[in-house]
């Protein structure tokens, strides 16, 4: 949270904060932190990617998708195994 407070545009605090809260079982915040990290830098396939996987363990079929779609195309990945 400090290095939040400091910087507000810092995405990999905003994702980090979002791997403590997964691991604290608090997937709601923990996908608020992704989002607002892709929010930040719409470059960072690893926010979506984590945000998908909690969108997808909510059975939250449709933003799990879009944060997959999302993903493969930040990183490049062709493997469309992630939208099925």
């Amino acid at each position: 949270n400090t290095a939040i407070a400091q910087d507000p545009n810092n995405a990999t605090a905003h994702y980090y904060k979002g791997l403590i809260m997964q691991a604290q079982q608090q997937p709601d915040g923990a996908i608020a932190s992704y989002r607002r990290a892709a929010q930040v830098d719409p470059t960072f396939a690893d926010a979506y990617y984590a945000m998908a996987v909690l969108l997808d363990a909510k059975k939250d079929k449709t933003g799990a998708k879009q944060a997959y779609q999302q993903y493969v195309q930040k990183a490049g990945n062709t493997d469309s195994a992630y939208l099925q």
